[in-house]
Order: C-alpha cells, then sequence, then structure tokens
C-alpha cells in the first residue's frame, strides 16, 4: 500500500507538473480507484479480447480518436515508449470512436504500430474519461495506479513508465 501511494503521489506530481499550463487531468488509484474495469474490445487484427487477458504484466491503456488532435500528437511519443519499454510494459490503445478511416490504417499511415483496439462509448464511461486522450496506468494486478487525461509532453512517459517498473519491482520483492 505504501508502494502504491508513493507511485500514485510521484505519478500526479509529475504529470501535475509538466502538464502546468495545459489542459490535463490527474487522478490517482488513492482517490478512488481500484480494479480496472474488465471491458471487452475488437483488436485490429479482429480478435475479441477482455483487458482482464493483459493481467500479469503491467499495462499502459490509453483511449484516443482519431479526430483529436492531441491524440494524434501524442502517438509518436507512445510509440517511442512501446519500443523501448514493450518488453516490460504492456501497451494498448483503445479506439473509442471510429473516424472517417479506419483506426488501424489511420496509425500505420503514421507507422505506428503499437497494439489496438476498438471499444464503445460505454468503455469511456465505465472508466469515467472526460476527455481524450486518456491514459490509465494499470498495474500487474490489474489495479488502476493512476490516469491522465490529455496529451503526455516529451519526458513525461518515459518518467512514468519508470515509477511504474518501480513500482512492479517492489511487488516482485515484497511478495
Amino acid at each position: 500500500m505504501r508502494i502504491r501511494l508513493i507511485l500514485s503521489a510521484v505519478l500526479i506530481g509529475m504529470l501535475s507538473m509538466s502538464a502546468a499550463g495545459a489542459a490535463a487531468d490527474v487522478a490517482s488509484a488513492d482517490a478512488g480507484w481500484g480494479n480496472a474495469p474488465d471491458f471487452t474490445m475488437t483488436t485490429f487484427e479482429g480478435k475479441e479480447v477482455h483487458l482482464s487477458d493483459y493481467a500479469g504484466k503491467p499495462l499502459i491503456l490509453n483511449f484516443w480518436a482519431e479526430w483529436c488532435p492531441p491524440c494524434v500528437a501524442e502517438m509518436p511519443l507512445l510509440e517511442e515508449a512501446w519500443l523501448e519499454y514493450g518488453a516490460d510494459v504492456q501497451f494498448m490503445t483503445v479506439n473509442l470512436e471510429k473516424g472517417r478511416m479506419d483506426p488501424a490504417t489511420f496509425l500505420e499511415q503514421r507507422g505506428i504500430t503499437i497494439p489496438g483496439a476498438l471499444a464503445d462509448n460505454e468503455v469511456g464511461q465505465q472508466y469515467g474519461i472526460s476527455g481524450i486522450p486518456a491514459t490509465f496506468f494499470i498495474s500487474s494486478e490489474g489495479n488502476v495506479l493512476g490516469m491522465k487525461t490529455g496529451a503526455f509532453m516529451e519526458d513525461e512517459l518515459p518518467y512514468a513508465l519508470d515509477v511504474l517498473l518501480d513500482y512492479e519491482h517492489q511487488l516482485m520483492v515484497t511478495d
């Protein structure tokens, strides 16, 4: 529990400070989050999966839409983080509102290879999403440790991922 408090405080502080001036909302697991709500999504390859299928490794769950300029702007940062941290952290981009173009094609044309899926707007309601992009930091145990509404700035995501991995390392040491 102490580690979760530290992680939440660090994530909140880091994301709040670096997002000063940008309209970003940050919440933590200790502000009322708990288990990540399970939901069904369809991967861009057409496979139906559940969020719970990703248990066992930390997960970055990013909600976005094609028509959202900040969502599109942060995709290269997510791609870079996925390429660097993908062995230790799972990534999933979830398109909540299909636009004019197929989201898989949209990302492919931009060189984005992060795993992606489609889900309906009810998922956004389950997660209390009030704006996109919205990114959730989920532990290997399936707990929401923190979230960020708004696009990541350049150094935010690697820092948050390092904190998340430190938290996961502490789980392994204390179990």
